[in-house]
């Protein structure tokens, strides 16, 4: 009786379907998926406008920042306050993103998306890496 309870659990185990296994492939396939679900999800800000929250006060009416990313624009986002705040690397991301897309929010929209997609990566990965596993298919195992 004792072998019939061993070949049942070696036939289960040697199983290598690839939704159900544990392998390199399949988590990179998990995280392509994952990516490209991230993208889909987010990719419609691409034609949204500046909001009228703070991107005003941040962005389009920032008299320091308007020639992008220049020496005085980095100066002044380490030495002065501005919108009640002082976060210079926040200055010095919304420069580069003047100078590089001018003021056409498409381009700093985009650029969060592929962030998104990246920290979406970033976070399976170190799950991945934390738990050994990309996926539980069976909860009630151990």
């Amino acid at each position: 009786m004792a072998s019939v309870g061993v070949k049942a659990l070696a036939a289960t185990t040697s199983r290598s379907d690839f939704w159900s296994g544990e392998s390199l492939v399949r988590a990179a396939a998990l995280g392509l998926l994952l990516a490209i679900a991230t993208v889909t999800v987010y990719s419609p800000v691409h034609d949204h406008p500046f909001t009228n929250l703070d991107d005003p006060q941040y962005v389009t009416n920032n008299p320091y920042i308007q020639n992008g990313l220049t020496p005085s624009a980095a100066l002044w986002a380490f030495t002065h306050r501005y919108a009640l705040n002082w976060h210079p690397l926040t200055w010095i991301s919304h420069a580069l993103d003047i100078q590089l897309f001018g003021l056409d929010p498409a381009g700093p929209h985009d650029e969060n998306v592929l962030f998104h997609a990246l920290d979406a990566l970033l976070l399976f990965w170190v799950l991945k890496w934390a738990t050994g596993y990309a996926g539980r298919r069976d909860w009630t195992a151990g």
